[in-house]
């Protein structure tokens, strides 16, 4: 029989939010119509890009977050600490319980060390700061200062807004563009415009960063091609030092790192939804073999190809 297509596989970022008790409902909902929008968006400017938006608890089930609404989560053992691209800490008077669940902190610490993007949110940060206090500075536009002052309740409400779309800005100029990361920020949140000029207008290094922005979506265009890091700088006409420096500045990651997680999504999504053996799954992924492999997915992930098949086919119900 003839072998699936193959090449036409979304790419498929997954944002999660962490709520606890007494979190801000508002800014979940804010997060929601943001991620919502760049969607739209997407698909608009047929691009082959789509958010998914996770909810996550210390325990999982129901949270109450304010004004006595409910959210139903999933338990942080249902997540890998891979499984995800970014995770927004919410906001709320419920963190300072929450700074005092030692799981929590340590989840969230072996989350931040594997380089996945954490923007703390209004008192978020008292969260972060417990856990990530020691760590790594977070990926550029990801760091966990406030946007702009607070100045009373209404000031702290604009800070926590700034600083969400911030974070969400930083993930849409890398997938879509600048063009898309201003029409979302535009449709849902217009009033911010003026105080996120500088990341909507760009930098003094704005050709840098373009050319960044054309090699990142090159390499999720073709990461299921056996291409290199030496091939993306060649795209765009820059040395591979070069650009190797200025994609860790504007992504946060490394041009291997960001490569290895286009590929990974496509990979997991392939062992889950598909019956291809973990060898040619590696050929279509621009992996050299099923045995390199297995060996890069045990250490990204500590589990076999096989085992995470069977466990997330299970959980699926295939």
């Amino acid at each position: 029989m003839p072998e699936p297509n193959v090449q036409c596989t979304p790419v498929t970022r997954r944002v999660a939010i962490l709520l606890f008790e007494d979190c801000s409902f508002a800014v979940t909902v804010m997060i929601g119509e943001i991620f919502q929008a760049a969607n739209e968006v997407a698909s608009n400017a047929n691009l082959n890009v789509r958010y998914e938006l996770g909810f996550l608890s210390a325990t999982g089930g129901n949270v109450r977050c304010s004004s006595s609404i409910g959210v139903w989560t999933d338990g942080l053992d249902s997540w890998h600490c891979q499984g995800f691209d970014a995770l927004f800490v919410s906001d709320g008077a419920g963190a300072n319980a929450a700074s005092r669940d030692e799981r929590l902190i340590a989840w969230l610490r072996r989350v931040h060390a594997n380089m996945i993007a954490v923007r703390p949110l209004g008192e978020g940060h008292t969260l972060f700061q417990l856990a990530c206090a020691n760590a790594e500075p977070q990926p550029v536009g990801f760091e966990s200062g406030a946007v702009g002052e607070s100045n009373g309740e209404e000031g702290e409400r604009t800070t926590v807004r700034l600083e969400l779309m911030k974070g969400a800005l930083i993930l849409l100029k890398r997938d879509l563009g600048d063009a898309c990361a201003r029409s979302v920020a535009e449709y849902v949140m217009p009033d911010t415009l003026p105080a996120l000029s500088p990341l909507l207008g760009g930098s003094p290094d704005s050709e840098s960063d373009d050319r960044v922005q054309i090699a990142a979506r090159w390499l999720t265009e073709n990461c299921q091609r056996p291409i290199s890091i030496e091939d993306a700088a060649r795209v765009v006409d820059m040395s591979t030092r070069n650009f190797q420096r200025c994609f860790k500045l504007e992504v946060g990651v490394t041009p291997s790192a960001y490569l290895m997680r286009a590929r990974f999504s496509i990979i997991c999504s392939l062992l889950t939804h598909s019956e291809l053996p973990v060898d040619k799954i590696a050929r279509h992924t621009g992996m050299s073999s099923g045995d390199r492999l297995a060996k890069v997915f045990r250490r990204q992930l500590n589990v076999s190809p096989t085992e995470y098949r069977i466990k997330t086919r299970r959980e699926a119900g295939i």
